[in-house]
């Protein structure tokens, strides 16, 4: 039933994937479809969305004419080129890019163009160069519409198209710094939480070639969109091999998957083309399809339940991309959401499993510290105790103690240490607590105090406890030191004034005596 319920939110968050794209393509005014298409010196009429592959690199014309009354506002949702020139009437209105080597990465970007001042009132002219380096066209139509009608649509498509990528970039790093920071303090877990955070650095890196950036020249631009794409293989593989470090560690399918990767890698690397280069994408595309399906179908059969939701969901935002692709269909805008679950899915589950380790390693080191009988401190936690000269400890011993033991049983015995540590615990300071140090003992650290204030805080304490505990004739000495050298001189100096206070106690039960002359 947990599986169900978490592949069935996944569909539900894919449905909504679904219509987003839908949103992000639908023209938010009049569609401009039919166009003329000129490269090569041959003309013809192609309907949009349109796109051609080339061997080499190639200038297409698109003419195509509207009238003026149909808005003041251009948009093309996606252009797939290097670059791109937009005439209206004759007149250059826009340029992104350079036409002569076409190397802006611009395939992720919508783009709106005002055009305002050029219209005419009847039919108008427009027509828009592309510069196809290894590809090119208009893949979604472009439309017009009035700024004031279409401007809320064209915010939404430009967040829900390209700068989500900023954000899932900002939680990819994220979830990065925090699994690398818990690599270097959980030990058991260290290379698992190091290959996923640094899974999520690579993919933050490739998320970038996702974004509008302009270099100068082919090379420079082939060799980012190279190591972006890399990136993007690192990423997956490295989140393939922390899944099977804490799911399925006897299948040991990371070392071959690393040699596939390593080669995939290689290949794309070493295209000097950009056609080329293009041509082998589709070798890494299957790849990391491979490792993602390999991950949810291990994560299926495990019943790993907190992780079926981001992988289920993955595999469906995958699935569609695919489908679409098949269809010459725009599907790289998928990629952040692909992203966003995974990096959401693994954060919370990496960081509920720390969670939960961290509170293990907290309740066994507190049981290793704790007295089980009064809840106190252990003797233990002096390993790690860090006191300054400005610090005072009182050494506390019961009196009496055998003889309440032998006369009322050792249950009443156990019941007054009890009430010490909670008579205690009400009338000390923040900051301040008790040790159980062995027997009928105890040790207070007073932080930050003087001699005189810490004889207050024990004689207060001794004054609570004594109402409760003097009608079975019990209340104890003590010695109260500063740390002025070290803890374990000033354990010898209050031992010995608390056994001072015991013997004259015992000299004087029926006295009373200025407690001054036993400090």
């Amino acid at each position: 039933m947990k599986i169900l319920w978490r592949v069935l939110v996944s569909l539900i968050v894919f449905v909504m994937i679904y219509f987003i794209s839908i949103y992000i393509f639908s023209p938010g005014g009049q569609p401009l479809e039919r166009w003329q298409l000129s490269f090569e010196g041959k003309k013809e009429f192609v309907r949009m969305p349109f796109k051609v592959k080339t061997k080499h690199p190639k200038l297409l014309t698109f003419t195509t004419t509207f009238e003026g009354k149909a808005g003041d506002t251009l948009v093309f949702p996606q252009v797939d080129g290097g670059g791109f020139v937009v005439y209206l009437n004759g007149k250059e209105i826009y340029q992104t890019g350079n036409l002569k080597n076409g190397t802006a990465n611009i395939w992720n970007s919508l783009f709106s163009i005002p055009l305002s001042g050029y219209l005419k009132n009847g039919e108008n002219v427009l027509k828009v160069k592309v510069f196809a380096l290894y590809n090119g066209g208009l893949a979604a139509a472009p439309y017009i519409g009035w700024r004031s009608q279409i401007e809320r649509k064209i915010l939404a498509t430009k967040f829900l198209k390209s700068q989500i990528t900023l954000v899932v970039m900002g939680m990819a790093i994220a979830l990065g710094v925090i699994l690398t920071s818990l690599a270097f303090m959980d030990d058991r877990n260290r290379r698992r939480y190091f290959v996923i955070g640094m899974a999520a650095f690579f993919m933050s890196l490739y998320l970038i070639d996702l974004q509008y950036w302009n270099v100068s020249n082919v090379s420079t631009y082939l060799l980012f969109r190279k190591l972006f794409l890399i990136s993007l293989y690192m990423s997956v593989f490295l989140f393939f091999d922390g899944m099977e470090r804490n799911l399925f560690t006897e299948l040991k399918l990371s070392k071959p998957f690393l040699a596939v990767m390593i080669g995939v890698s290689v290949c794309v690397f070493i295209q000097p083309t950009p056609f080329l280069f293009k041509e082998v994408l589709g070798v890494g595309t299957l790849f990391t399809v491979v490792l993602i399906t390999i991950s949810a179908i291990e994560v299926y059969w495990r019943k790993r339940y907190e992780m079926i939701y981001p992988l289920s969901l993955s595999m469906e935002i995958a699935i569609y991309a695919i489908i679409l692709a098949l269809k010459g269909k725009p599907n790289a805008f998928l990629i952040p959401y692909v992203t966003m679950a995974l990096t959401a899915g693994l954060g919370i589950t990496l960081v509920k499993d720390y969670g939960r380790t961290y509170s293990n390693m907290l309740i066994s080191h507190k049981a290793s510290l704790t007295d089980p009988l009064t809840g106190a401190f252990n003797r233990n936690v002096l390993k790690d105790l860090r006191l300054s000269s400005q610090d005072v400890i009182a050494m506390i011993d019961m009196d009496a103690f055998k003889k309440l033991n032998d006369t009322f049983g050792h249950e009443k015995g156990d019941e007054m240490l009890k009430l010490f540590c909670k008579k205690s615990e009400e009338n000390l300071r923040t900051g301040d607590f008790v040790i159980r140090y062995g027997g009928d003992e105890f040790l207070m650290i007073l932080r930050d105090c003087t001699r005189k204030d810490a004889v207050s805080i024990v004689e207060r304490v001794k004054k609570s406890f004594e109402k409760e505990a003097l009608k079975y004739r019990v209340t104890f000495s003590y010695g109260v030191e500063r740390v002025e050298k070290s803890l374990e001189w000033a354990l010898l100096r209050a031992d010995s004034k608390m056994y001072s206070m015991k013997e004259n106690l015992k000299k004087f039960s029926k006295k009373k005596r200025s407690l001054k002359e036993f400090r």
